[in-house]
């Protein structure tokens, strides 16, 4: 927004560039929406592995995450984006955070 408060010092410039500045964070903001909403389903697929306390027994979560650790390339691929959340951004253990 800071780029915006600059145009307010320069009141005859082409409303072209605003609108191209305003267009640029509109699109920031849907593709934030978009992963946050993978984001969830993902974290939501996952709750799904466990739907009660189980005492004595393997968590149904950790042991999907254990499987997801163990598969051909540990991290589970998405045709959307391509990466997990938990796997791209905060890395898995024993594995690099993507840069």
């Amino acid at each position: 927004m800071r780029i915006l408060l600059r145009y307010l010092d320069r009141p005859a410039a082409d409303c072209g560039e605003v609108n191209a500045v305003l267009d640029e964070h509109i699109e920031q903001v849907a593709r934030r929406v978009r992963e946050l909403k993978l984001l969830e389903k993902q974290l939501r697929e996952l709750r799904a592995h466990c739907n009660s306390e189980r005492k004595g027994q393997p968590c149904g979560i950790l042991e999907e995450l254990n499987a997801d650790r163990r598969s051909a390339d540990g991290i589970r691929r998405l045709p959307s984006s391509g990466h997990t959340h938990v796997g791209a951004v905060h890395g898995r253990p024993g594995t690099p955070k993507r840069q």
